[in-house]
This record gives structure tokens, sequence and C-alpha cells, in this order.
């Protein structure tokens, strides 16, 4: 995956996850499944009406170990 510098040496990643119009039911896993495959860069917004699925997505990968706040 391609990453961009940040001016304090880190990288973000170039390639993210749009969270716009996914459905509840599947959001949490879908979420979950991109941070265990490399993804990094979540695309969210209150208007999307998800975040309670994108966090219970994001703490399982934190819970696993799988990534780091």
């Amino acid at each position: 995956m391609t990453h961009l510098p940040l001016p304090d040496s880190a990288q973000l990643p170039q390639l993210g996850l749009g969270l716009w119009k996914m459905p509840k039911e599947q959001c949490a896993d879908i979420v979950y499944n991109a941070i265990k495959n490399g993804y990094r860069l979540l695309d969210n917004a209150c208007d999307y009406g998800n975040e309670k699925e994108v966090g219970l997505g994001i703490k399982r990968a934190l819970d696993e170990g799988i990534c780091t706040r």
C-alpha cells in the first residue's frame, strides 16, 4: 500500500475505506476486517449515522491487538 509522508515522519495510507451508506448490520464486521487487512484510514462523519458500529469494529481490532490507537 502506498503511504503519504507526514511532517512528523509518520505515514498516512493513501488508500482508505469510505463508510457512507454502509449497512449498519454489516458495518462493524467490515471495519474490523478492513483493519485486519491493513486499512488505517477510515472516512466517516456523524451524518453517516453509523458511528457506534464503526466504533465496535475498531474496538474489536484493538482488543485483538491487530492495531494500536
